[in-house]
């Protein structure tokens, strides 16, 4: 009697037992499934993380070789080749989407992924893609520009720039300059020729902010408040400001370096790239060294000055020098570098001395 008892006590028992080893058998290979999913996918992830970051510095180092496609190519497909792992390639394409010339570059890298769980269903593997794209324009104006003026004359130039002037660009007339070249810029009224497009200075005092003598000072401290591109007209400050001029630009270069640019020193501020363009460090973009300096058609005060576009200085030291009315001397070298200025206006058209290189994908 007992015996029944128990036996048909533990029958629904064994009845569930026997059910619940097949529900067991399919949960854990849904389980192994879920896992087996995770793991290949997050490696579809992983190269995805991994193929942006390779294609985001290949877009970086072309977009500096721009306008030239070859080149831009080249340095583009070489940043690939060391950022991009094993099995990557990359599909480079150059356009011209600011109506002047090559402007933008966009590269897009691919590498197969084998899965390893997901075999098992049959799926072997993917190929997963990044793209990135990059557009490089020339400087437009901004603010922060230094109230003085290099004449875009040929001549006249080339007597006060000493090594540093190669001539005028014969498309766009502006005056090309050697670059990282120590030079010096002369101020003052004595070194005006006759019949030059000069009666205020060589390298004369703009009248940025205004032409009363706090504003003017405030300027070659700190750089314009006003914001200026080409094609503006500026007023010229009168008289040969020797020694306001001069103070006010070693007022200028007294100012801190910006947290970790050093003591100022060109390799401190400056990065070169390798091709052959600089880059200004992160964080480093305030140096006092870097001048922004407009090229203007002429002084000749009362007649406003016009803006014709802006060459771009690493200065080191300015100084009076003692002669005829005496004028002041600004030494250091013409740079152009691949970075963006803050408080700056970027375009196509704008100048090559500084370009900004921007994602736009």
């Amino acid at each position: 009697m007992h015996a029944r008892f128990f036996s048909s006590f533990l029958a629904p028992v064994r009845k569930e037992t026997g059910q619940a080893l097949p529900l067991f058998a399919m949960g854990l290979v849904v389980f192994v499934g879920l896992v087996g999913l995770s793991v290949d996918i997050g490696q579809l992830v992983f190269t995805r993380t991994d193929l942006q970051k390779a294609a985001d510095s290949a877009v970086f180092a072309g977009a500096q070789d721009l306008p030239s496609a070859s080149a831009a190519t080249t340095s583009a497909q070489s940043y690939v080749q060391k950022n991009g792992g094993t099995g990557t390639s990359a599909t480079v394409t150059i356009t011209a989407e600011g109506g002047a010339g090559n402007d933008t570059i966009a590269v897009t890298t691919t590498r197969h992924v084998d899965y390893f769980f997901l075999k098992v269903v049959g799926l072997s593997g993917s190929n997963v893609s990044a793209k990135a794209k990059a557009k490089a324009q020339g400087y437009l104006g901004g603010s922060g520009i230094m109230p003085l003026g290099l004449l875009a004359d040929g001549l006249q130039n080339g007597k006060v720039h000493n090594n540093c002037y190669q001539g005028n660009d014969p498309k766009t007339g502006l005056p090309k300059f050697d670059q990282n070249i120590p030079c010096t810029l002369h101020d003052g009224a004595s070194d005006c020729d006759p019949g030059i497009q000069c009666t205020g200075g060589d390298f004369g005092e703009l009248a940025l902010d205004g032409s009363g003598g706090a504003d003017y000072k405030y300027a070659l401290e700190n750089g314009s408040k006003t914001v200026y591109k080409a094609g503006d007209q500026v007023a010229t400050q009168t008289g040969n400001q020797v020694g306001p001029t001069v103070q006010g630009m070693a007022a200028h270069l007294a100012k801190p370096q910006p947290p970790g640019c050093g003591s100022g020193a060109i390799g401190d501020v400056l990065v070169k790239n390798a091709g052959g363009s600089s880059s200004i460090k992160p964080g480093c973009e305030t140096s006092p060294n870097i001048w922004i300096i407009p090229v203007v058609n002429q002084f000749h005060n009362p007649q406003k000055s016009t803006i014709l576009g802006f060459a771009f200085m690493y200065v080191t030291a300015a100084s009076k020098q003692n002669g005829k009315n005496g004028h002041s001397v600004l030494s250091g070298q013409f740079i152009e570098f691949v970075t963006e200025l803050p408080n700056a206006v970027y375009g196509a058209g704008g100048s090559s001395g500084a370009t900004a290189i921007r994602l736009v994908e």
